[in-house]
């Protein structure tokens, strides 16, 4: 019994301090104004004590598709700041919030809640004055370091 408890402790542990870097592979929605289209997702990240990287993406919604940028952010303790060094989320507990300017009128305010081998995700178009434009959402897995090493 001792033998299993060891094993489950150094298996979560591994999967615990994984983090982000790897590919990611889900599903989704894309809703507009009340109407949803559903999203096969796929994104990459790489991450170190220093940054967290967003190698990009794509999400595939049927009638629509998104193209995700890469980006670099870097981490300055639960802080994450663009190539600005301006303050543009947070990386705390498991949860990332970014809160991206897309154009003058419009910001992109992202949610990620990792959660061992898959994580939630959350991206909420707002224009300026508050009103909602998109909202994608769904849960992305990787197969843990196995994956991450033959998908990038």
């Amino acid at each position: 019994m001792k033998l299993i408890a060891i094993i489950f402790g150094l298996l979560t542990a591994t999967c615990a301090a994984a983090g982000l870097s790897g590919k990611w592979l889900g599903q989704g929605e894309w809703t507009y104004q009340g109407s949803g289209a559903h999203c096969y997702m796929n994104l990459s990240f790489e991450e170190n004590d220093d940054y967290l990287i967003r190698k990009g993406g794509y999400f595939d919604c049927q009638v629509v598709g998104l193209n995700v940028e890469p980006a670099r952010f870097r981490k300055k303790g639960t802080q994450l700041l663009n190539e600005d060094m301006n303050v543009i989320g947070s990386y705390e507990n498991n949860i990332i919030k970014l809160n991206e300017v897309y154009s003058a009128d419009v910001d992109i305010f992202t949610t990620i809640k990792v959660d061992g081998l898959h994580f939630d995700y959350s991206e909420i178009w707002k224009k300026k004055d508050g009103s909602e434009l998109y909202n994608i959402s769904g849960r992305l897995f990787t197969g843990g370091d196995g994956l991450r090493n033959t998908a990038r």
